[in-house]
């Protein structure tokens, strides 16, 4: 088994987050993923999203650059996981942005 490379914990960054999250295909990528709370091949994700094959690839690789998800390749089989620890610590870190942001407003 292969594990694609994976942005580090420390190489977070909020927009390239918030906007992998932006795309409604995304979200519903992420849903479905969520919803097997174990690795899943690609193509039985892909078989629920009416987009070509190679947008989803697209819209897996947005996805995994952002930090939100574990890709793995086995043979020909590439599968997919949802990455709490990195979620957990993608909220935490909007949040303290959004945070610093609402304390700054405002002042000058």
């Amino acid at each position: 088994m292969r594990l694609i490379p994976q942005p580090s914990m420390d190489s977070f960054d909020l927009t390239t987050i918030l906007s992998a999250l932006a795309d409604p295909t995304r979200r519903e990528l992420l849903r479905l993923t969520y919803s097997h709370m174990e690795p899943v091949e690609c193509a039985v994700i892909a078989r629920n999203i009416d987009v070509s094959p190679a947008t989803v690839s697209h819209h897996w690789r947005i996805l995994r650059e952002a930090g939100l998800t574990h890709t793995t390749v086995q043979g020909g089989h590439v599968s997919l996981a949802y990455d709490e620890t990195k979620w957990n610590r993608g909220f935490r870190i909007a949040c303290r942005y959004s945070s610093r942001k609402l304390l700054t407003v405002g002042k000058g």
